[in-house]
């Protein structure tokens, strides 16, 4: 009875032990990458020597997806990693109502004047990721001899705009000059 007990314990723990094994290797097995999307810096073939001049500048990123709206999307968090970019896309999870509408009102039209927008609140780059486009391509495509003037880089599944290239004109408010001049 001790000699049949002892085998049942090993046939169990035996057991126990090939399912946790079976189990850690189905676990790991992984069919596609963590994220497919995320795959537009090394299939442009740019380096990250060639992506260094983002570092410490404002990006924002192309399509914008609204996590308010249910359009969740890590698409970007690997060009942050890389490059050490601000992002104005709002994936940090503080998304205030302002920033919101402002990304939806850039999302609906992605024209001149959204362009100038973003360089009156000091936003570098515009990274168009063409490949993720999908329904909204047309919408671009309507823009792209505008997106071509501040284009520094181009291919068929990425396009990186300087805003700096635009020379828009704006004037910034100067609080003394343009509120106080009624108070005197």
């Amino acid at each position: 009875l001790y000699l049949n007990n002892k085998i049942k314990n090993k046939i169990i723990f035996y057991l126990l032990f090939t399912f946790l094994i079976i189990f850690l290797i189905i676990e790991n097995i992984n069919i596609k990458s963590y994220d497919d999307k995320s795959t537009t810096i090394i299939n442009s073939n740019k380096s990250i020597e060639q992506i260094n001049f983002l570092k410490d500048k404002i990006v924002l990123h192309l399509p914008i997806h609204i996590p308010e709206f249910g359009e969740t999307s890590t698409y970007t968090l690997n060009w942050y990693f890389l490059t050490n970019a601000k992002s104005l896309n709002g994936y940090s999870g503080y998304a205030p109502k302002d920033q919101m509408a402002f990304l939806i009102k850039i999302k609906e039209k992605f024209d001149k004047e959204a362009l100038k927008q973003l360089k009156i609140i000091n936003t570098d780059y515009v990274i168009i990721h063409k490949s993720l486009l999908d329904k909204e391509a047309k919408k671009y495509e309507q823009f792209s001899d505008l997106y071509k003037q501040g284009a520094i880089y181009d291919d068929e599944e990425l396009q990186i705009l300087d805003l700096n290239k635009y020379n828009f004109e704006f004037k910034i408010c100067d609080f003394e000059k343009d509120f106080n001049k009624d108070i005197k």
